[in-house]
């Protein structure tokens, strides 16, 4: 459990009971359109729960970020559940979002930090993630670079985001450094 000081969030596992909250703060932070029903976050958690953190301040649930061990240049579709890897290469982020009470406070930073930290411990090469809503720039800034080729299948994945939903990879190695 990492914290930065006595006033910072906490970062946390993700728990089945913090999931009505992570609702609340999908649907502060995301267009309807990417807004996905519990039933997916419940069986996305059920499927990796050792990839799943939380944020959480003295009013509960703040931010999350939920991954999953996957293979590069594996997109899942949105509102789909995620596929297991049989040899996963990379940590892939599905979904990280900040409640805007958190803004300018780090939050994302260490939910990111937690995720490179478990893809350091699973010796996978890099983490994978699909940027929406303007966050191309934001993702940048921690080391994403995107990639603009990929298999049929996967662009058809990757436009289940719509139309400006870019894939980006960063390399572990170099996240590391």
């Amino acid at each position: 459990m990492m914290q930065a000081n006595m006033n910072s969030p906490v970062i946390r596992a993700m728990h089945a009971h913090d999931l009505q909250q992570v609702m609340a703060v999908q649907v502060t932070c995301y267009h309807p359109a990417y807004h996905e029903p519990l039933s997916v976050l419940q069986q996305r958690l059920h499927n990796s729960p050792q990839t799943a953190w939380v944020a959480v301040d003295a009013q509960g649930v703040a931010g999350y970020l939920v991954s999953y061990l996957s293979c590069w240049g594996k997109i899942t579709p949105l509102h789909h559940n995620f596929e297991r890897a049989d040899q996963p290469d990379l940590l892939y982020i599905h979904d990280l979002a900040i409640d805007p009470r958190l803004s300018g406070q780090g939050v994302a930073a260490r939910l990111i930090q937690t995720a490179v930290e478990a893809a350091q411990r699973q010796h996978l090469r890099g983490l994978g993630l699909v940027a929406v809503q303007d966050a191309l720039g934001f993702w940048q800034r921690y080391g994403f670079e995107t990639v603009t080729r990929l298999p049929p299948q996967q662009q058809a994945h990757l436009s289940s985001y719509g139309a400006e939903a870019v894939y980006l990879y960063a390399d572990l190695a170099r996240l590391a450094h």
